[in-house]
């Protein structure tokens, strides 16, 4: 048989392994042009180490999968891009800047379309990498409109993101007119929500699509035009019960915080840590007193290591301003420090705690 495209195929074969949830998959034929596309996922952590086997005909290349990759595809035909397209060609293929890459063939070898922004290189479209993407998350759909938030759908997913369906009324200013529309709102909607939490909907993330454009009109004395839309945001709300892995950032005697990279405000409190465990002041981590038939061991809760846990609570704290403070009045120092959005873990059962502990 005949092969059209080996880098095609090979990208196919990654995706239905991924999907069937293989810790790894063969490729063959090996080439150089798979290398190079393979590197480029490594590099941004999307698969993990691979190896190059010698056979002693076409080769192949054995890859190790790590499940943060959702689709790999090469764009046909290999377009022209010049570097003052790239960002606008970034925007159409991929739902935003943190889910994915472009890749590029460049006269200075193949990379992504940032890489290729900061060496000002242009080339041919290559292909397209994409982590988490929206349109597979099977994400739960929520309608959200000043302060009350409408479920539509009670189905619980495995995913710690969801869709949120919101409307909005956005000014664009006059000096933003040579825009166009559908930009210009879209600029300013990410502006105004994207790593900010809204009050019972989660911690919004980006924009990815706008579902309706109304008609823009004018107040009087004012020349921004003013659009009511309707869009759907990416939020982070994992669901009760959801397991997510994360870092340890920091211990108390209250218990252990983690943080997710983008999201920082994960509590285990002590009562829901494996038991029994007990606080070291000396080396300031969590201690579990494991105990089996060869005795005691104790282990440590170091900083920066990976921990795996079970969401069993979540709070939303409203922090708008409930009006004008009074003269002389002092504000709570407590105030300050709350968050608008915190998650409590539990990591009690089996299986969850350091990722070190149930790796042998």
């Amino acid at each position: 048989m005949v092969r059209i495209n080996v880098l095609s195929d090979a990208l196919n074969s990654i995706c239905n392994a991924e999907r069937r949830g293989k810790r790894r998959v063969l490729l063959r034929p090996s080439s150089k042009v798979i290398v190079k596309f393979l590197t480029v996922k490594i590099k941004h952590g999307y698969i993990g180490e691979f190896e190059i086997v010698d056979d002693h005909r076409s080769g192949k290349i054995v890859v190790n999968l790590t499940g943060r990759l959702n689709k790999c595809g090469v764009i046909s035909p290999r377009y022209d891009l010049k570097v003052h397209d790239i960002e606008q060609w970034a925007s159409n293929l991929l739902p935003s800047r943190q889910f994915g890459y472009l890749v590029i063939t460049t006269s200075s070898g193949i990379m992504d379309h940032e890489e290729a922004r900061r060496k000002h290189t242009g080339g041919k479209l290559l292909g397209v990498t994409i982590r988490d993407s929206i349109s597979d998350l099977g994400i739960r759909s929520q309608f959200y409109s000043g302060r009350t938030t409408r479920v539509k759908s009670p189905v619980r997913f495995s995913e710690m993101f969801v869709l949120a369906e919101m409307k909005d009324t956005v000014r664009v200013k006059p000096w933003h007119f040579g825009v166009d529309l559908r930009e210009a709102i879209a600029t300013k909607l990410n502006k105004k929500l994207a790593n900010k939490v809204v009050h019972n909907v989660g911690l919004c993330i980006v924009l990815h699509d706008i579902t309706h454009i109304g008609d823009s009109y004018l107040f009087p004395g004012d020349g921004s035009s003013h659009t009511p839309v309707r869009f759907r945001f990416v939020v982070f709300r994992p669901f009760i019960d959801e397991v997510l892995t994360g870092r340890i950032r920091s211990c108390n005697h209250e218990g252990v915080q983690v943080s997710l990279e983008f999201f920082d405000d994960i509590t285990i409190p002590y009562e829901y840590l494996q038991q029994p465990s007990k606080f070291d002041e000396d080396e300031q981590l969590w201690v579990w007193e494991y105990t089996t038939e060869d005795g005691g061991h104790d282990l440590f809760m170091d900083i920066n290591e990976e921990i795996r846990f079970r969401v069993v609570d979540e709070m939303f704290t409203d922090l708008s301003p409930a009006g004008p403070e009074m003269s002389g009045e002092k504000k709570d120092e407590t105030e300050n420090k709350r968050s608008p959005y915190t998650i409590t873990g539990s990591i009690t059962e089996p299986g969850l705690g350091l990722k070190t502990w149930w790796s042998s």
